[in-house]
């Protein structure tokens, strides 16, 4: 009886011993898109480092970093630490992942271009960020 138990033992802790392994690598994409009126300029940086800067036109939607990850989640994985965009009246948003910014120019609702909130999820693994006219109309005066 007492083999019986240790065997009973044995065998469910070998059957619930199971290889996790790693989750494979998966390619991703992170856009943003512009359905507002109007172009605007995106400046991104990481670290001290430009890594993007173009203007994107009404209607268009780019590119703006993408990469392999077992788990995609905005922009942590890109790897971002701050972002300028800018209407052609001077007016946008100024948003930052670094601990000492005090940016208080970025969106004030839900949603964060510089994070994973506000990202919709369009398929193949690619995420969109929308910049839309209540954007464009509640954009702040950039210095």
């Amino acid at each position: 009886m007492k083999k019986e138990i240790i065997l009973i033992l044995i065998l469910i802790s070998i059957i619930s011993c199971t290889d996790r392994g790693e989750r494979p690598l998966v390619e991703y994409k992170m856009f943003v898109k512009n359905e507002t009126n109007h172009p605007f300029t995106l400046k991104i940086t990481s670290g001290t480092n430009e890594v993007f800067n173009q203007t994107i036109q009404v209607n268009n939607s780019i590119v703006i970093c993408k990469g392999k990850s077992d788990t995609p989640i905005g922009n942590f994985i890109c790897g971002l630490a701050s972002m300028e965009l800018k209407f052609p009246n001077g007016k946008g948003y100024r948003c930052s992942n670094l601990e000492n910014s005090n940016t208080n120019l970025c969106f004030d609702n839900d949603r964060n271009l510089m994070g994973q909130i506000g990202y919709a999820d369009i398929g193949n693994t690619s995420f969109e960020f929308k910049i839309t006219q209540d954007d464009y109309s509640n954009a702040y005066t950039l210095p």
